[in-house]
């Protein structure tokens, strides 16, 4: 007996190590590295980022070289980490000169160049990240062959450089998970192949003032959404009834987004699930009073747009608030003395209003509040000491 439970032991123990792939180091497999290189070859690189992209005997395992990972079971290339990292603008909230530097540092490191078609020869590839880069340059459209790629689940093109037409054949990328096309399409009908995806989480779309308006079909068969951006779009009365297909949406992104007036009538609506949502830039000029009942938000961004009166108190109501931006609007009145209740506050946004008064006292109940900016209002009076590490 105790042999056999030996045994299972190891059988179990050597499976495990299968499994996850520590009894082996991956070497990559000679027709994949030869694949990479030739995909090198048509890229820029100005910081020569893939200088570990070589065939030299010391480097040829492919398995190891900059944004290649492998299965460390088959050795096949599973994902292509080709992004470039975009310096994060709130780390600079109030050096312009810093983040000016930061940001031309960015777009010396970015990749550009072809996408050779030989990248579809990666037949084991599932995560594809080329975003925030340059390739092929303005006005070119995403490759057809990408609809080949059917192992894809992730693939993300947001600011790649493409621009124009969706090629329909995305639709044949049944596997997909995550779906990010924002940038790369600005102004393109959204083909109806896209609602074969249906295995869909996340989903990026950049719309127009005439790009999503007319297609909408599609949306309400990708059931399994949980985050949705389509910045810029125009939507209608379809999209708003197209929603109601997607219970699982907790992220909604509708930056820049035109806006039917009966927008604001809650019972069109049913977004109770929602964690974050963005309404930057969508022109609102009314109170949107239902946003005030989606009490799971813990991001919520209302910025530039035309809000006028004092900030409502129905705002009280968002406790699990993280994340609130309320600026560039042209709200009135003082600092609501409410505010002190989203005691999970860590950041606050309300500059570039109208608002009057002292700052109130009653804001040192934020005490998880890290990042404050009321500037560009009418506020007089001293600067509160209790506001410890926030920048004012």
């Amino acid at each position: 007996m105790g042999c056999v439970m030996m045994s299972c032991s190891i059988l179990i123990v050597w499976l495990l190590m299968l499994r996850f792939g520590v009894c082996r180091e991956a070497l990559c497999i000679p027709s994949e590295r030869e694949t990479l290189l030739k995909l090198k070859r048509n890229l820029t690189d100005p910081l020569n980022r893939l200088s570990s992209w070589n065939d030299a005997s010391e480097n040829s395992n492919c398995c190891e070289w900059v944004g290649v990972v492998c299965n460390n079971v088959t050795a096949h290339v599973v994902e292509l980490h080709l992004n470039t990292t975009p310096p994060n603008f709130d780390d600079y909230l109030f050096d312009e000169d810093p983040y000016d530097e930061a940001l031309e540092a960015f777009s010396r490191s970015q990749f550009g160049g072809k996408i050779n078609p030989c990248l579809a020869d990666l037949k084991h590839l599932n995560y594809l990240d080329l975003s925030w880069n340059v390739f092929l340059g303005q006005g070119k459209p995403i490759p057809v062959f990408f609809g080949t790629m059917t192992s894809l689940t992730h693939m993300d093109l947001f600011y790649s450089g493409f621009d124009g037409k969706i090629p329909s054949q995305i639709g044949n990328l049944s596997n997909l998970v995550y779906l990010d096309l924002r940038l790369a399409t600005y102004g393109s009908i959204i083909p109806s192949q896209i609602g074969n995806l249906s295995d869909l989480r996340q989903l990026g779309l950049q719309g127009s003032r005439s790009g999503l308006a007319e297609i909408f079909d599609w949306l309400s068969r990708l059931s399994k959404l949980e985050y949705l951006s389509l910045e810029g779009a125009l939507l209608s009365e379809a999209w708003l009834h197209a929603f109601h297909a997607l219970p699982s949406l907790t992220n909604l992104n509708l930056w820049g987004c035109s806006l039917p007036p009966h927008y604001s009538q809650p019972s069109l609506l049913n977004f109770s699930s929602l964690l974050t949502l963005d309404m930057s830039y969508t022109n609102y000029s009314f109170s949107p009073k239902w946003i005030f009942g989606l009490t799971k938000l813990v991001s919520l961004r209302l910025s530039q747009n035309h809000f006028q009166g004092p900030i409502p108190d129905d705002i009280q109501n968002l406790t699990l608030l993280q994340n609130l931006d309320l600026s560039g609007n042209s709200f009135t009145s003082s600092i609501p003395v409410v505010l002190r209740n989203l005691t999970s506050l860590v950041k606050l946004y309300l500059s570039s209003n109208q608002l009057e008064g002292e700052i109130p006292t009653s804001l040192g109940n934020l005490t998880s509040l890290v990042k404050l900016d009321l500037s560009h209002n009418q506020l007089k009076g001293t600067i509160p000491t209790f506001f410890g590490n926030c920048f004012l």
